[in-house]
């Protein structure tokens, strides 16, 4: 796993490619892991349309994932 590009708005770029480095380094040369809950980034609430009654809302969500 590697940064392809950084873009912190308020840092010059020179900053944000030394960032850049330094993580991908971290990354390369240790134990390190980036690790979220992925599966709740891919939950969704959608609340439908007057329209659409009795129904008010639609939930997505999933249940399982693997990242490799």
């Amino acid at each position: 796993m590697h940064v392809e590009h950084a873009d912190f708005v308020s840092l010059p770029a020179f900053v944000d490619e030394s960032i850049t480095t330094h993580v991908n380094e971290a990354l390369a040369n240790g134990p390190a892991r980036l690790v979220w809950t992925f599966t709740e980034t891919l939950d969704f609430h959608f609340k439908l349309p007057q329209s659409m009654k009795p129904f008010r809302h639609i939930d997505l969500a999933a249940t399982w994932g693997e990242c490799a």
